[in-house]
């Protein structure tokens, strides 16, 4: 395998300004969010003081705003490479990696997940049986999203080592790897590592280009526009993560979410718990001591890893800034402590709830959506082959709902999480007689930088509509996906129908569709609750749904821009006007009506509390809660 990775090699350079760091005071957070609009990288901060990498021109640019700079490094990358030679090269690293794969087949699967650059990026998975998918709770731990940042290359491969030599000898080590799937990825950017540059071969920040709460930042063109985050994606479809860990080297903390927003997502208690204990296993010297920080706290950042694993997969996910000392000594103290934490994760990670979802006819697992509710929690998915999922929770009292396309939600009340182990369930769910799809997933999310009073949450656009909603703000962007395996297809009449969250005043936006999130569509432009049809473009089916805020509605925060309370379609070959239903909609009336054939008794009545076929003047099905 080492003869063909290193036969792919093919260096390549570019021409780019000669990058500094430099030193500015800032005075309010207002600053941060300033710097951040200007497009430049920020890389630490420490109290008043922020550190970003920038050249001639942006330090120009700083002045002309009143910033006083200080230059750190004139040559940012000279002082890089100097510290990169005591680390592993890129082909040093191909070569220990295949040589640990070839040493231990029996529980290593080292993959070629793509490309960055022309360069590869692999992935080891380690595991009792690694070349089938298993009902486990799955890890990731991600290094070098930053090619110059070699520390954290160096504590991925120490984790391999350590976790494949102690397998036959520490019985802890044993049962972790037979009972957890755990995949390590040493080098993310692979062009950056080779390169020994922080940006990747299109001079593209990797940590600024995820797809939740994108703002261009790193020079990110759109969200997920670069190939290794799109890979980092597929990879947490597949593979169902309940923790992520990525290494960069800043400074000694344990950044925590959000790095977008002030405010604590549902989960943060339990967040911020585990942030503290994996600081207190890295006790020792001030080398290696890490301490547990806010990400927003820290500084803001758009378009993050951690927020974006979190954000759409529901994935517990963190970012391990160390130091990145030239000594050997202290390499070695930092990738032992973090060790230390890595395992004490390892260990916990199964505390919770431990489920499983099939249908209740065929017993065949289906992919869903596991909400959770009262006390609210962020949503999480299952495998979407297995059908199983974990979703990590302190101990307590949890009520749950569950929705798949084609199938009734489900609700699941007062489930009991000890604090020693997990609580494990098996959910039947029940195939609906005329099926419906919804927003399943989203796929990325713009927003606004100035929308800190902002407090809706995305997870509350998924689903079927509840009257639960998320404002896009002005100018905001969403891009939801629905179930591939049950599209939105053209059929005969209105397709799809977006559903406006009330918040008293109706507001317009624009709507696309794609197959292939590369060809968009233009749909027709929305006044609150409304349907559209695929038969103005050229798509016979769709994936994907963009919802565009085009700043004509309310302004006033939180509920900026467009209410978006859900989409659904109906699924199959069943068509709204195939079976005559037609939607009325004014400014109090929302129902479907069944009109049904030369039916004489016609009835329209005012549902308060949902939508219902009516036929004959009788409710025949409940097909949707929907608030009047």
């Amino acid at each position: 395998m080492k003869n063909r990775i290193l036969g792919l090699f093919f260096i390549f350079t570019l021409t780019f300004a000669t990058e500094k760091l430099v030193e500015l005071r800032i005075f309010s957070r207002n600053d941060i969010s300033k710097i951040l609009k200007e497009g430049f990288t920020i890389t630490d901060r420490k109290n008043d003081f922020l550190y970003i990498l920038t050249d001639e021109e942006g330090i120009l640019r700083l002045r002309n705003l009143g910033y006083l700079v200080r230059v750190i490094y004139e040559d940012y990358q000279i002082e890089m490479e100097k510290i990169s030679l005591q680390y592993p090269s890129f082909e040093e690293v191909l070569y220990q990696l295949d040589s640990l794969a070839r040493r231990f087949p029996e529980i290593t699967k080292l993959e070629t997940l793509g490309y960055s650059g022309n360069y590869p990026i692999l992935a080891m998975k380690i595991t009792d049986n690694p070349l089938r998918e298993e009902e486990e709770p799955e890890i990731k731990i991600t290094g070098s999203h930053h090619g110059n940042e070699k520390i954290s290359t160096a504590i991925c491969l120490y984790y391999i080592k350590r976790l494949l030599n102690e397998y036959y000898e520490n019985p802890l080590i044993n049962y972790l790897i037979n009972e957890r799937e755990i995949w390590i990825i040493p080098i993310l950017n692979s062009y950056g590592y080779v390169m020994n540059r922080r940006y990747n071969n299109n001079n593209v920040d990797l940590n600024r280009d995820y797809g939740y709460m994108w703002y261009g930042s790193g020079n990110s063109p759109f969200p997920l526009s670069q190939n290794e985050t799109r890979i980092m994606r597929e990879l947490s479809i597949n593979n169902n993560f309940s923790f992520s860990y990525d290494y960069h080297s800043a400074a000694s903390y344990v950044n925590y979410l959000w790095d977008f927003h002030p405010k604590d997502p549902p989960d943060s208690n339990y967040i911020i718990y585990l942030s503290q204990r994996y600081a207190d296993s890295t006790y020792g010297s001030s080398t290696t001591r890490l301490i547990p920080i806010n990400g927003y706290d820290w500084y803001e950042v758009r378009g993050s890893s951690q927020d974006y694993l979190f954000g759409i997969f529901g994935t517990l996910s963190w970012t391990i800034e160390t130091q990145q000392p030239t000594s050997q000594a202290k390499i070695d103290s930092i990738c032992l402590v973090n060790y230390r934490a890595f395992i004490d994760i390892l260990t916990i990670m199964k505390k919770g709830i431990v489920g499983k979802v099939i249908d209740s006819i065929t017993n065949e697992p289906i992919p869903a959506l596991i909400t959770f509710y009262s006390p609210k929690r962020w949503h999480i998915y299952n495998d979407p082959y297995l059908g199983d999922f974990y979703k990590g929770l302190k101990e307590g009292e949890y009520n749950m709902k569950v929705f798949a396309s084609g199938y009734y939600p489900k609700i699941m009340e007062n489930i009991i999480v000890s604090p020693d182990t997990a609580t494990e369930i098996l959910i039947k769910l029940l195939p609906q007689e005329i099926p419906i799809g919804f927003g399943y997933r989203i796929y990325y999310v713009k927003r606004t930088a100035e929308d800190e009073a902002n407090q809706t949450l995305t997870t509350d656009c998924l689903g079927l509509p509840d009257s639960l909603f998320y404002s896009l703000c002005f100018g905001g962007e969403i891009v939801l996906e629905v179930d591939k395996r049950k599209p939105i297809k053209d059929l005969e009449g209105i397709d799809f129908i977006v559903y406006e969250g009330d918040d008293g005043i109706p507001e317009n936006y624009d709507c696309y569709v794609s197959l292939d999130l590369i060809n968009w569509y233009y749909c027709g432009r929305g006044l609150g609750t409304q349907g559209f049809d695929l038969n103005i473009t050229p798509l016979d089916s769709a994936y994907y749904i963009k919802i565009i805020d085009i700043n004509s509605g309310s302004n006033n925060l939180p509920y900026a821009g467009f209410d978006l309370d859900a989409i659904i379609y109906y699924i199959g070959e069943v068509s709204i006007s195939e079976n005559n239903i037609y939607k009325k909609i004014d400014d109090k009336l929302r129902i479907f009506n069944y009109l049904g054939q030369n039916i004489s008794n016609r009835k329209i009545e005012k549902l308060k509390k949902g939508i219902y076929f009516i036929k004959n003047g009788e409710k025949i099905r409940k097909i949707v809660k929907i608030k009047d």
